[in-house]
């Protein structure tokens, strides 16, 4: 197992170090800018307001 360096916003980055298993899926993502093609954001992307009515309205 390698010890590689991450400070990226990604699943597989854990306490500074990228903790990928294995070798799976390679996102797009990796390709824009930050340079890992493993890299999947944590963060879920915004579809916008939710379109469930609050509680007790229909």
């Amino acid at each position: 197992m390698s010890l590689i360096p991450c400070a990226e916003n990604c699943i597989h980055q854990q306490e500074g170090y990228c903790c990928l298993v294995q070798s799976g899926k390679v996102s797009c993502a990796g390709w824009e800018g930050n340079g890992c093609v493993y890299y999947i954001s944590r963060e879920k992307p915004s579809d916008g307001p939710s379109q469930t009515p609050p509680i007790g309205h229909t």
